[in-house]
This record gives C-alpha cells, sequence and structure tokens, in this order.
C-alpha cells in the first residue's frame, strides 16, 4: 500500500495526504501569491509526509473555447512547480485523469466530490480539499506500490 500526496492545482489549492496501510488521513488548503510560493509549499508537503507518490489532475482537459485562457496558463504553470517540486525533491509524481478519478468514486452521473469526501473522512471541506482526497484515494486504490507507478 502506498502513501499518497494529492494536490489540487490552482492559486487556492487543495491537498491532501492518505496513508491506507496505517488509515492516516490530512487535509488542507492555501492560497499563494507567486509560483516561487506555490513551489517552495508543496516541497514543503514533500518533506512532511514523505509520501510514495505525488499526484494532481491534468487541468488541460479543461481546455476549450468557453476556458479562461489566462486561467489555464496559470494552471499549467502550478502543474510545472509541482512537477519541478518532485524532481528537486527526487520524487515520484503521477497525473491522475479528472475523470479517471470522478468514475471511480462515482460510475453514474455528476459525482459530488464534497459529498463523498466528507462521508470517507466524517469531516467538513472546501471543494479543493474534496478534489485532493478524490485524487490521493483513487490513487492508493488503483496501486498497491509505487513500482507499479514506476513501470506507467
Amino acid at each position: 500500500m502506498i502513501k499518497v500526496l494529492g494536490i489540487d492545482v490552482g492559486t487556492k489549492t487543495g491537498w491532501s495526504f492518505y496513508d491506507k496501510k496505517f488509515n492516516e488521513d490530512e487535509i488542507g488548503k492555501r492560497e499563494f501569491k507567486s509560483l516561487a510560493q506555490y513551489k517552495e509549499f508543496v516541497k514543503s508537503l514533500i518533506l512532511r509526509f514523505e509520501p510514495d507518490v505525488v499526484t494532481f489532475s491534468d487541468t488541460l482537459v479543461l481546455y476549450g473555447k468557453n476556458v479562461n485562457h489566462k486561467s489555464i496558463r496559470k494552471l499549467c504553470a502550478c502543474m510545472d512547480m509541482i512537477e519541478l517540486a518532485c524532481e528537486e525533491q527526487d520524487q515520484l509524481c503521477y497525473i491522475t485523469g479528472d475523470s479517471e478519478a470522478k468514475k471511480f468514486i462515482e460510475s453514474s452521473g455528476k459525482p459530488d466530490t464534497k459529498k463523498w469526501a466528507r462521508k470517507l473522512l466524517n469531516c467538513k471541506m472546501s471543494q479543493d480539499e474534496a478534489d485532493s482526497m478524490m485524487f490521493s484515494y483513487f490513487v492508493s486504490c488503483e496501486f498497491k506500490t509505487a513500482n507499479e507507478l514506476k513501470q506507467i
């Protein structure tokens, strides 16, 4: 079983740590003013939790004609900072498909990630925290070891 640090990408970032083996979890959220601050925060989470893998959703699936292109550029820059923080910490990084994770928690219809995560953890949380927990939980259930992820 693997320890997973999940991150909901954005300047308002939700994060979660999930360790299925020891039934440990923790959630949080934070807002950032700079990309450097964002990267340093991700590195601090990696050092604090020592996860087997850091995961986040590929936000590029949102790219389309009705999307704010400036927002997409910011999200891409945040994703780059997560990957750079992982590289600097020699940390395995796995990009989760948003639709894969949502189908995992609810096979039909549009899943209510906030309701799902509240039920899982039995506590209130923001949408960003709930989304990050969905990514953490999905990866921890799909992969039993970090080696499985390394082979992808």
